[in-house]
């Protein structure tokens, strides 16, 4: 069977990992033709596997296809060029398989559609714990209801970022030069997954997540950024099931993503604390099923033979468009309804060894809210705001109103 034909446009900063899979690695079943990245030699080590792959390297996906063509393009590129990258790619005939987030505003996705339409291609979002066998599992038996009605679902990580992540041109910015939208944030990158899960396994279908319905938390920051590194959410989906969420870049002490999803026949948990990256059913008849180790790529090498499949046969995958389009209304409306609060500068310290800007003792004041499915203002946590209500059933637009 002839290899499928990719090439990546931006090989630099996460793309890289991508160079690492094709072919030798465990992917062996694309073949990459070549690199699409202007600024390629400024990262040494991407430019020397590129170099040994003897790939050739262009400055735009449209110099690229005015000398080679591509069965899927793969799109590791910052959050504004996606939506016109996209639409390149599938006017030049190939699939696609963009990084998370698809676009920054739900605005961008009617044009998406119309080109998926357009020209017959897929359109692959790498949100990529939605292609994990352990998670198709959990969404299978919820689908096939042995694990009962959903009742409450909740997540919590702590993941420093220093000051090098935030330097980035696009990094935790609310717009770019030109006044585009990008609206990068800490629900919208680092830890979008762990949003996106809990929607996908809910979601009706393998290509579909839940919608949320409304909700109330908090949004802060302690870096010098223009949205958040840190928040609080307490929300509801349309079929009633409370999801909370607690995630913070403004801490100095690693916690990797734990969470517990209650039904009423069992509990699915990961705790990063004693099963690492295990994901684990626990029913309540007393069996165990511990699901397939997510592995040290976790769903990496999953999401792109998915887009291989996707380009060979012309069928979604797990993560299309519609899928991935809750957890972008969530990060927009967020930002239309909760204003971002500033932690007191007092409180705000640097850990020099670490570079990283970091709250004293925030990463525990999420988990004890972790812990007993709260709010900080419910708690009565000193820095606390009392959360704001946000309402997303019929949002369909991203206003910018509480934007500077």
């Amino acid at each position: 069977m002839e290899k499928v034909k990719a090439v990546l446009a931006g090989a630099g900063g996460y793309g890289k990992i991508y160079l690492e899979y094709m072919p030798e690695g465990p992917c062996a079943d694309v073949e990459l033709v070549a690199v699409v990245d202007p600024y390629l030699e400024k990262s040494p080590e991407a430019w020397e596997m590129v170099k040994q792959k003897q790939l050739p390297v262009y400055d735009s996906l449209e110099e690229f296809y005015q000398h080679q063509k591509a069965d899927l393009a793969i799109l590791a590129t910052p959050l504004p060029m996606h939506k016109e990258q996209c639409i390149t790619a599938m006017a030049n005939g190939s699939h696609v398989l963009c990084e998370k987030p698809l676009v920054p505003v739900l605005q961008d996705i009617p044009e998406l559609r119309e080109a998926v339409k357009k020209y017959q291609k897929t359109l692959s979002v790498a949100f990529q714990w939605d292609y994990l066998p352990s998670v198709l599992r959990v969404k299978e038996l919820y689908a096939g209801g042995e694990l009962g009605r959903a009742v409450r679902m909740k997540s919590y990580i702590s993941w420093p970022r220093t000051l090098k992540y935030y330097s980035r041109g696009w990094a935790a910015r609310a717009k770019d030069a030109r006044g585009n939208y990008i609206l990068d944030s800490i629900v919208t990158n680092a830890v979008a997954h762990y949003v996106q899960v809990m929607l996908y396994i809910l979601g009706d279908g393998t290509g579909h997540a839940e919608e949320i319905a409304s909700g109330r938390g908090a949004l802060y920051r302690a870096n010098d950024i223009e949205t958040y590194d840190t928040a609080a959410l307490e929300m509801e989906t349309v079929h009633g099931v409370k999801l909370y969420f607690y995630a913070t870049h403004a801490s100095n002490y690693k916690i990797d993503p734990m969470f517990v999803y209650e039904f009423e026949q069992a509990v699915v948990t990961m705790n990063a604390f004693d099963r690492g990256k295990q994901i684990t059913i626990f029913y309540r008849d007393g069996r165990i099923e511990e699901l397939e180790n997510m592995g040290p790529d976790m769903g990496c090498v999953e999401k792109l033979e998915s887009a291989v499949r996707s380009a060979r046969t012309g069928k979604e995958g797990p993560c299309s468009i519609d899928a991935s389009l809750s957890s972008l209304r969530l990060a927009n409306g967020l930002l239309d309804y909760i204003p971002i609060r500033e932690f007191d500068r007092s409180m705000v310290k640097f850990d020099e060894e670490q570079q990283v800007v970091f709250v004293p003792g925030l990463h525990l004041d999420l988990y004890r809210c972790y812990e007993q499915w709260k709010l900080p203002s419910e708690l009565g946590i000193p820095y606390a705001v009392p959360e704001t209500e946000f309402l997303l059933e019929g949002y369909d637009k991203f206003m910018g109103t509480l934007l500077k």
